[in-house]
């Protein structure tokens, strides 16, 4: 059977357009990925050049009080933060009691609870009345925020307080603090 050359030639065409197309889609879905690829390198590059960095002084008060001063001290990068957000962390200790909650108020206290030995204080600094966050401040490289602190308590179920002050003296106060500049969070 004879196939007219024209026909033989317009198969062969589409073919080869056909190929042509689907390594055009392949070249160009990998310069896509390659794109978002070196993308998120600038951003994770961009994102550690302008991570901020404290100076952090806790300084014990005496009389169950302390104060921290965070200073913003870089990097020169970055010229303030519109918004620091402060918490303090426990030590780890954020598990379920043995044996469940006996009541609701416990699992409220329990929540309440900062498992480590210091916490803010509260309406001072725009201390939270649980301790664990103050409210957030604005600054300056090379400003500095100042924070009361006292004693954390221990929970009511706990028994002897001075045994609760005895496992968390000398412990870290752990914080975690959150960065916003223009709507960009800094970590």
């Amino acid at each position: 059977m004879d196939f007219p050359i024209a026909a033989t030639v317009s198969a062969t065409s589409a073919l080869l357009s056909a190929v042509a197309a689907g390594a055009s889609w392949r070249a160009a879905r990998k310069s896509n990925d390659t794109a978002a690829a070196v993308a998120a390198i600038e951003h994770n590059r961009w994102h550690t050049e302008l991570t901020p960095t404290f100076d952090i002084a806790f300084t014990d008060q005496g009389n169950d009080r302390a104060m921290l001063r965070l200073t913003l001290t870089g990097p020169a990068g970055l010229d303030r933060l519109d918004q620091l957000t402060v918490s303090v962390r426990g030590d780890g200790f954020n598990h379920d009691p043995v044996g469940g909650y006996r009541s609701e108020a416990e699992a409220a206290e329990y929540a309440r609870t900062i498992w480590g030995p210091y916490r803010f204080v509260y309406g001072s600094d725009g201390g939270s009345e649980d301790g664990k966050r103050v409210d957030p401040v604005c600054l300056e490289l090379g400003d500095w925020a100042l924070f009361s602190m006292s004693r954390t308590l221990a929970p009511s179920w706990y028994g002897d307080h001075s045994m609760w002050r005895q496992e968390h003296s000398g412990k870290p106060v752990r914080l975690t603090m959150t960065g916003m500049r223009e709507g960009s969070s800094l970590g």
